[in-house]
């Protein structure tokens, strides 16, 4: 299937916001291959992720961030894959005990990565 088929195929069966939301990540993967866009996205999503810090105040604040927040580019898949409740369980023991390290292996789309640039 040709791109032409593919999107008459979106449009015809999910719509055209389905189709624009396509097209924008067709652009955006096709973008990110060039280095210079990449570096753009990059400092893009930090200075987002950075301006938040300032309106959380508490761990409920920080896990409504990892929950909502999207980068730039090709950093827009960071997103929480975690049902909310368990991570909010594991804030919660993190908060409790207070450990000095704590190691996750394997990060999926990022999402506990973000976890502690709140705390």
């Amino acid at each position: 299937m040709n791109r032409i088929q593919a999107a008459n195929r979106i449009l015809n069966n999910e719509g055209p916001q389905r189709l624009l939301s396509e097209t924008a990540n067709l652009i955006v993967k096709v973008a990110s291959k060039n280095s210079i866009v990449d570096d753009i996205a990059l400092q893009a999503t930090k200075e987002l992720l950075s301006s938040r810090k300032g309106d959380e105040n508490t761990p409920s604040d920080v896990i409504d961030t990892i929950y909502s927040f999207r980068g730039v580019g090709r950093y827009r898949t960071i997103r929480a894959l975690q049902v909310r409740s368990e991570f909010e369980q594991l804030v919660d023991t993190v908060i409790e005990h207070d450990p000095d390290t704590v190691l996750e292996i394997g990060t999926a789309k990022g999402e506990r990565c973000m976890l502690g640039h709140g705390f």
